[in-house]
């Protein structure tokens, strides 16, 4: 049932019998360093664009299992996160964008929105879209 915090929704838990089949292995993702380096490799971005990328999924991530203070949607723990395929899809996006024509600003929020953010609350788009200004401002 996704443990103390319950991060499955809707999810029972299943009986010993099932459970004795399999064994749990504890993966965590990449580091900010890590993933900004697997952009720039893989995607081609830029240091820039791969920090503060990069950045965002470390506290979106941060947001979805509530162990930091930073309020998510409303106060409460977002109920998703940034995959490093999600990552990598909005890194792509971004690319495919700006080499469109949009403007660097707007590419970003635009391969958001439709690789991540369309799919989460009202409340957490606008957590999320908030904490992406506050990266970019920073950087």
């Amino acid at each position: 049932n996704g443990g103390s915090a319950s991060l499955y929704k809707g999810t029972k838990r299943q009986n010993i019998a099932s459970t004795d089949r399999f064994f749990v292995i504890n993966a965590s993702y990449l580091s900010e360093e890590e993933e900004k380096e697997l952009l720039m490799n893989q995607v081609g971005l830029p240091d820039v664009a791969a920090t503060a990328m990069s950045r965002l999924a470390g506290k979106v991530r941060s947001l979805f299992l509530g162990i930091n203070e930073d309020a998510g949607a409303n106060g409460e723990p977002l109920e998703f996160t940034i995959t490093t395929r999600n990552l990598l899809n909005w890194g792509m996006s971004y690319k495919l964008f700006n080499v469109t024509g949009m403007d660097s600003k707007t590419a970003f929020t635009e391969s958001l929105n439709m690789t991540l953010l369309d799919f989460g609350s009202a409340a957490e788009r606008k957590a999320v879209q908030d904490l992406w200004e506050t990266i970019v401002t920073d950087a």
